[in-house]
């Protein structure tokens, strides 16, 4: 609750940050906030990316 994502997945010292988003049809983009975009860049993993990236 409160944070700019949706699930924390760790594995060992390794932390990963999940926004999840769903659609009924073909997605061909995805709106996010900026916080959200910022959030992916303060972890070090640039802009967050979709399915096939």
């Amino acid at each position: 609750m409160g944070k700019p994502y949706d699930l924390r997945c760790t594995r060992g010292t390794e932390e990963r940050h999940v926004e999840v988003k769903r659609t009924t049809g073909a997605a061909t983009s995805v709106e996010l906030t900026i916080n959200k975009v910022l959030h992916a860049r303060d972890q070090g993993r640039g802009a967050p990316c979709g399915p096939g990236r």
